[in-house]
């Protein structure tokens, strides 16, 4: 709720607050249960390298895109 509030400088909304505090506390909850079975670390760390990978990759193209279409235009 607080990076809510410092992000968008508005109040978080009083409706939904006591509903929204247990809700978290339970995701928490169930992804610490999730993180005990076995391979659930090692698939994310291996998901979490190849999205860094393709992040960089994908910057390289796009960059090598934009220089060509900026040289294109001079």
């Amino acid at each position: 709720m607080r990076k809510y509030e410092e992000f968008t400088g508005n109040k978080f909304p009083e409706a939904i607050r006591d509903k929204f505090i247990p809700m978290v506390n339970m995701m928490r909850d169930a992804y610490r249960q999730a993180e005990r079975v076995p391979g659930v670390v090692l698939g994310q760390e291996i998901a979490g390298e190849a999205m860094r990978i393709t992040a960089k990759v994908a910057g390289k193209v796009l960059n090598g895109i934009l220089n060509k279409a900026m040289g294109a235009g001079r």
